[in-house]
């Protein structure tokens, strides 16, 4: 899914490099799609969703982006 965590923005990393490439490439098959007037599915997080939706949300909508840190949080 796209944006599913924050990443750590140092250019020099190699994670940062391939997270760059990845969307380039998305980009391009994109655009393909767009002049080849084709859809296509582009899975989201659906909690971006909710935030382009202007939705209310909170700590119980971290469990359906990031189970295992819900837990985390949830514990404390």
């Amino acid at each position: 899914m796209l944006f599913p965590k924050h990443l750590k923005q140092d250019a020099k990393s190699e994670s940062f490099k391939k997270v760059c490439a990845s969307f380039e490439l998305i980009g391009a098959y994109v655009a393909r799609a767009i002049l080849d007037d084709r859809l296509i599915d582009v899975p989201l997080s659906p909690l971006f969703w909710d935030l382009v939706l202007e939705k209310q949300y909170n700590l119980y909508d971290l469990k359906r982006l990031d189970e295992d840190y819900y837990k985390i949080i949830s514990d404390v």
